[in-house]
Order: C-alpha cells, then structure tokens, then sequence
C-alpha cells in the first residue's frame, strides 16, 4: 500500500516534467515550421 502512495505522488511530478519538455520542443519545431512555411512562400 505504501508503495501505491508513492507512484500516486510521483506520478503528477513526471507527467509535469514530460508536458514541460513536450512544450520547449513543440515550441522549437514550431519555429522551424514557421521558417520552412516563409522559405516555401517566398
């Protein structure tokens, strides 16, 4: 029992750290999608 109380603790704390991560890189391959979409409209 004790160890369920441990992952339900730990749990929301890597999820947290993955959804950090998952937005820096999202924002970063937003960014060279924007520069490929100027490169192909020019």
């Amino acid at each position: 029992m004790h160890g369920n109380l441990d992952n339900k603790q730990t749990y929301p704390l890597i999820s947290n750290v993955v959804y950090i991560v998952f937005k820096e890189k999202s924002k970063k391959y937003n960014n060279l999608y924007i520069c490929l979409t100027r490169v192909l409209t020019l």
